[in-house]
């Protein structure tokens, strides 16, 4: 039997930039046609919602994501373990 290879992917964002990504996040989702309703007034909430219902079971959601950041100028750190 042949071993599996795991890899872990993560990017962070620095909380200075939480308020720049959510509203780059919400811009893109309404520029599809495909608004989300976030019902909460803190900020925190509101961007996890987005971030779960943009990248939220996609196998490339990491990659997805530093592209996102990328084509928006926001700054990012990322990381990969194999």
């Amino acid at each position: 039997m042949v071993g599996r290879q795991r890899y872990e992917f993560w990017v962070t964002v620095a909380s200075e930039d939480k308020h720049k990504l959510l509203q780059a996040l919400l811009e893109y989702r309404q520029s599809t046609g495909e608004g989300i309703i976030v019902e909460s007034d803190e900020e925190d909430v509101a961007l996890l919602t987005v971030l779960k219902e943009i990248y939220g079971g996609h196998f490339h959601a990491v990659d997805e994501f530093r592209d996102f950041l990328e084509s928006r100028d926001i700054p990012f750190q990322g990381m990969s373990w194999a």
